[in-house]
């Protein structure tokens, strides 16, 4: 090789690791981190097998990103893990850390809601502690049988991405229904025995989130393939969500047999009751009393489930199992109910594309057509029968019926009552001291929480757990809970509590109490380039009452009366037999906003906030002479 042309080299190599400093130190100076490339390169083999290999890098620039050294790989019986590579390069690209072979754990996925429930995870580390340094992972996912092909993005989306690629090579005759976002660009090359389509994208930026944004899943860019002839159990087609339910209610077919003497004990349960609702409501207590959900999933039976008969025998199961099993039971009485898909990650839903068919779910519950309407039960919780989760709520559900009558349709919205939580308070002021007694009357995702301590909590550290519902300021003396009868949609929390803090002494002539303010939870960040997604309604409904002490009098602050298409605010006072009155309402409507609501969103929220601060103002009308 001649001089010159090493000179060359040199030169190319010099620019080449200048422009990656450059682009290093750029991101370096607004992010942790940065994904170098995510990609994912899949193949259908001619006899249908899919295999993907995964690969990715991670640039960390500071310790603030070193979550992102600890690697999570997921593998299942139906989707095993293998060519498991990792190592660490330097800022000059030089490898300075190898992952050993199969130097990683394996976790288990304790997902509780999960139609997957024998995944798990394998786990590694590979840390550096000279900044910055890039983690680079490979690994293999095998599959034969599968109803998605692969639902893309960029796995990372709270961290900007350089480059994804997503790359399926297909035999000729092999069909799939795809949907791809504006970001990615689409080419394809036809060889002479296979197809060759790559969907490529650059620069994505990160997922911004707020409190108020909707799921990540549900706007980070994404590409899905689904096939249009499903390869799992059995056969069975992508190309309508009719055709779906089809494949379902097949797979379930002949799972809801029971044994004779559960027949018997189901049909005097309700011998005496001709309301189809208390039918219901009876055999749904039924199984809340005598089973429990847990996983057991193998092999298939992440999609497939066990028969009512195994629910039956064994009084437990998974969603999928019950789900089974209060059909059958229900079956048993001539009541119509239908296995029911749904995605319940998270309490915000995953806004799924409806356009193209595919496996977007995670939980089974029961829906069950009453007088006109149609009620969706979980048989997995043990919640009221009139208690609607927000985990079933307001998002989209595949109803499984048979001969293309499957219908994918949204579960209803929460009312503002259904999710109102409601204070009473009494308040007195003595040497300075603020003493509450209150009783709050909690609903919607608040009663699920509280139940939740309530239930699965030991009594010696349920005051932990309930400190999220006392008022900043306020030391907790005692507490109950009450959570009524069985039917109720709401429990109620009752507690003393005391505070010095809010309570400002001018010597004897007057005193200033702050009134507890309603959380209005506001924005703190001036502009984000991400939908606002109020899921369900937010309601705080406060009514309080102080007791004038002796010898004072009081000055009221203004009522308060704020509207917007977000919601509104209302703040009355008033006084009446010696005793102050305050009466407030919060409230946020369901809705979805895009971006150019951000600004108007915030300042009600900052309005709300600001006119809820208010005290009153107690005057002494004895001086000392």
């Amino acid at each position: 090789m001649s001089i010159h042309i090493i000179i060359l080299v040199r030169k190319l190599y010099f620019i080449f690791l200048s422009v990656v400093l450059h682009t290093l130190s750029v991101y370096s100076q607004t992010e942790h981190a940065v994904v170098e490339y995510y990609n994912e390169n899949i193949t259908v083999t001619k006899k249908g097998y899919l295999i993907n290999d995964i690969s990715y890098a991670i640039t960390i620039f500071n310790k603030n990103a070193d979550r992102y050294a600890t690697v999570r790989i997921p593998h299942s019986p139906l989707s095993p893990t293998s060519r498991v590579r990792a190592y660490v390069t330097n800022s000059n690209q030089e490898i300075i850390k190898t992952l050993k072979r199969n130097s990683y754990s394996v976790h288990a996925d304790n997902t509780d809601y999960s139609l997957f429930t024998d995944r798990k995870y394998k786990v590694f580390r590979l840390e550096h502690h000279s900044y910055p340094y890039t983690i680079h992972v490979s690994y293999r996912k095998r599959e034969k049988q599968y109803v998605q092909i692969t639902d893309f993005t960029q796995l990372f989306y709270s961290l900007p991405c350089k480059e994804a690629r997503l790359q399926i090579t297909t035999p000729y005759g092999f069909f799939f229904n795809h949907y791809e976002d504006s970001v990615f660009s689409l080419s394809k090359q036809y060889k002479k025995k296979e197809i060759i389509f790559d969907w490529h994208a650059t620069n994505l930026e990160k997922i911004n989130r707020h409190r108020y944004a909707p799921s990540p899943l549900s706007i980070v860019p994404k590409v899905i393939i689904t096939p249009q002839q499903i390869r799992f159990d059995k056969p069975g087609s992508f190309k309508t969500w009719a055709d779906l339910g089809d494949w379902i209610y097949r797979i379930n077919q002949g799972k809801y047999s029971l044994p004779e003497s559960e027949v018997r004990i189901v049909t005097n349960l309700i011998a005496d009751v001709e309301c189809v609702a208390e039918k219901v409501k009876r055999i749904f207590y039924y199984v809340q009393d005598h089973t429990r959900y847990i996983s057991v999933s193998d092999k298939m039976g992440g999609i497939v489930p066990f028969s009512a008969s195994y629910v039956s025998s064994n009084k437990f199961g998974d969603c999928k199992a019950l789900s089974i099993y209060l059909i059958a039971l229900l079956k048993q009485v001539d009541i119509e109910a239908f296995y029911t898909l749904i995605y319940s990650g998270g309490i915000r839903p995953y806004r799924f594309n409806t356009t193209i068919p595919s496996f977007a779910f995670d939980h089974a519950i029961v829906a069950v057509p009453i007088n006109g309407d149609t009620i969706y039960l979980d048989p997995t919780t043990k919640y009221s029968f009139d208690f609607r989760p927000a985990h079933v709520s307001n998002r989209y559900c595949l109803i499984v019926k048979s001969n293309q009558n499957s219908v994918l349709q949204k579960t209803p919205t929460l009312s503002s009552y259904d999710v109102q939580r409601q204070s009473t308070v009494n308040f007195t002021v003595e040497n300075g001291i603020l003493q509450g007694t209150f009783t709050k009357t909690l609903r919607g995702y608040d009663y699920q929480l509280l139940q939740s301590i309530q239930t699965n909590t030991p009594t010696q550290v349920r005051q932990y757990y309930v400190q999220n519902f006392i008022e900043s300021g306020f030391d907790l003396q005692s507490f109950s809970i009450d959570s009524k009868e069985r039917d109720s949609t709401n429990i109620r929390f009752i507690y003393t509590a005391q505070s010095r803090s809010l309570v400002h002494t001018f010597g004897n002539e007057k005193m200033l109490v702050s009134i507890i303010p309603l959380p209005i939870n506001t924005l703190d960040v001036d502009s984000l380039y991400v939908p606002i997604d109020i899921f369900m309604p937010i309601s705080y409904a406060d009514s309080l009452s102080f007791v004038i002490p002796e010898h004072y009098s009081v000055h009221l602050p203004d009522n308060i009366s704020i509207s917007s298409d977000y919601g509104r605010y209302i703040a009355n006072f008033y006084v009446e037999h010696n005793v102050v009155y305050v009466v407030k309402l919060f409230e946020l409507f369901e809705g979805f906003y895009g971006i150019e609501h951000f600004s108007s969103f915030k300042e009600f929220l900052s309005k709300s906030k600001r006119s809820d601060i208010q005290y009153f103002e107690f005057i002494n009308n004895v001086t000392d002479l």
